[in-house]
């Protein structure tokens, strides 16, 4: 027999009122369910107020060993959600900083102490000077007192000199050294200031185991100083150092001069500018460029080496220079010792006789592993006087002169990279010897032999090709008195005027050139990997 069940609305069947209760129990429980959903949608990721930047009260602290400071950082918006903060040290030998901000000198140097948000997509720094003395110096009578304490201070001590305004000094003479003779001394010069030379001489002069490094200082030179660098290096492990916006600038002599075993070291966004030379390296020097260092001087050459010293290019822009002697050289780097590039540009410097941006003699040595040699007026790459290149990766492009021009028993080895789009030839040989096994000569022009020209004057001459492409290269005429040679022989390879010179491919056959109808013309075509006696 069928339940009843009594209410306002009649007399309902126990089935259908079971029902009823069952679909508002339902619609309780989607209630509370879409009631949760709202309350968490309103607490959500997507409605909390971003971090949008960081930034710290001060840009850099200069703080004694064993002193402490806090830094304080400042979240933008203020009123954002999740304001917490990660801090760290790039360096907790010389510096520390805890949960807070709190910064402890523990060592001689420089440290860079960053807060980030917790995702890490903000961040701010702030550079952290530590030394055994600071000084702060707004005057040169101020910094003649502190350099005459540091002398007696002795040996093996760290400084921090903070330039507080700009200020003259008077230029020092052959035999006086800006620090004495006190040795195992770091110092860093630092502030958005200028001390300039007053006198005839160089303004700083760092010896013998004297470890120098300026930040954001602008040093500025004078007319009539051609005698003098603006700053010298010299003797064993002397270190001169420029970082941040350095400059060295407006002197009628060299910037820098690196000296018997010294070192100088060029990077962050610092500058060498305006010099009538930019940087003499000295026998057994080393000069490091890094980062986004400019080197652009109105002289004759950004880089002149001389014999064992080393020069390491991993970033920056050489730029700007005019070599207007008519004897043999260069506009940017000249090359006596060793050179190696592994990154950054060589761009718009001029050479306006034999040469080009890079010369490379005197039993020097130029290694292409990264970077770009472009856009120079004349040569790229000038290889003579028993000098060696070896490209090992990196660009020679778009240059008024050839890419690489060989002369008086000089040695080019093309392991790989690309010579293109260069104006006379990608490869010239008047004298030497060019082994290509890899890489790529592309789209290059000449008279003849827009991929490689060799042109006679020397029986010391050879081709060794067993890897790589020559393509994509033209001839853009041939001179008057060669009038009666064909404007498209020899795009690829041409030699000229040699009725000795060995060329040789992959299986190591000699292919001596031959008189093809025309005396002391020969024409050979590269296509591909294949050498076709034409």
């Amino acid at each position: 027999m069928k339940k009843l069940i009594t209410g306002n609305a009649g007399i309902l069947p126990a089935s259908i009122a079971n029902r009823i209760l069952a679909l508002q129990n339902l619609c309780i429980i989607l209630f509370i369910l879409l009631l949760t959903l709202f309350i968490a949608g309103c607490t959500s990721p997507t409605n909390q107020i971003h971090v949008t930047g960081i930034t710290l009260d001060q840009a850099s602290i200069s703080l004694e060993i064993g002193e402490q400071t806090s830094l304080t950082a400042r979240v933008d918006p203020t009123n954002a959600t999740n304001q917490k903060l990660v801090w760290s040290s790039s360096d907790e030998t010389i510096a520390v900083v805890d949960a807070n901000g709190k910064v402890s000198a523990l060592g001689n140097g420089q440290a860079i102490i960053s807060v980030s948000t917790t995702d890490g997509r903000f961040r701010a720094s702030s550079n952290a000077f530590i030394a055994d003395y600071i000084y702060e110096i707004d005057s040169a009578e101020q910094w003649h007192r502190a350099i005459e304490e540091i002398k007696n201070y002795g040996d093996n001590r760290s400084y921090l000199i903070h330039i507080m305004a700009d200020f003259e000094l008077s230029g020092l003479g052959e035999n006086e050294f800006t620090f004495g003779d006190v040795i195992s001394i770091n110092m860093i010069i630092y502030g958005n200031h200028t001390i300039s030379l007053s006198s005839i001489g160089s303004l700083l002069r760092i010896g013998h185991r004297q470890n120098v490094t300026i930040r954001d200082i602008v040093l500025e030179g004078i007319e009539y100083n051609e005698k003098y660098p603006l700053v010298d290096i010299i003797g064993e492990d002397a270190v001169f150092s420029m970082w941040g916006d350095a400059t060295v600038q407006n002197n009628s002599g060299a910037g820098v001069w690196v000296q018997d075993f010294a070192r100088f070291i060029l990077k962050d966004n610092s500058k060498i500018l305006n010099n009538v030379a930019g940087i003499a390296l000295g026998e057994n020097s080393t000069f490091y460029m890094e980062d986004n260092a400019l080197i652009n001087n109105n002289g004759e050459r950004a880089v002149s080496m001389s014999r064992y010293s080393a020069f390491y290019m991993s970033g920056g822009v050489i730029s700007g220079h005019n070599f207007t002697s008519k004897r043999e050289g260069c506009s940017g780097v000249q090359i006596s010792g060793t050179f190696i590039m592994s990154g950054g540009l060589i761009t718009d410097n001029e050479t306006h006789t034999t040469g080009g941006a890079v010369f490379v003699g005197y039993d020097g040595t130029f290694i292409l592993d990264g970077g770009s040699i472009n856009g120079n007026i004349r040569d790229a790459v000038h290889v003579s006087r028993n000098g060696s290149f070896t490209m090992l990766s990196g660009e020679i492009s778009n240059n008024t002169g050839s890419g690489v021009e060989l002369k008086q028993s000089s040695v080019f080895t093309m392991q790989d990279g690309v010579i293109s789009d260069n104006a006379i030839s990608g490869v010239l040989i008047f004298s030497g010897n060019f082994n290509m096994l890899g890489g790529s000569i592309s789209g290059n022009t000449g008279y003849q032999g827009g991929g490689v020209f060799i042109h006679g004057g020397s029986s010391e001459i050879s081709f060794l090709m067993s890897g790589g492409v020559i393509y994509g290269s033209e001839t853009s005429g041939v001179p008057a008195d060669l009038a009666n040679v064909s404007r498209d022989i020899g795009a690829a390879l041409y030699v000229h005027n040699i009725d000795d010179v060995l060329l040789q491919y992959g299986d190591g056959t000699d292919i001596l050139p031959h008189i093809d109808g025309f005396e002391y013309y020969t024409d050979y075509t590269i296509e591909g990997r294949s050498v076709i006696d034409r």
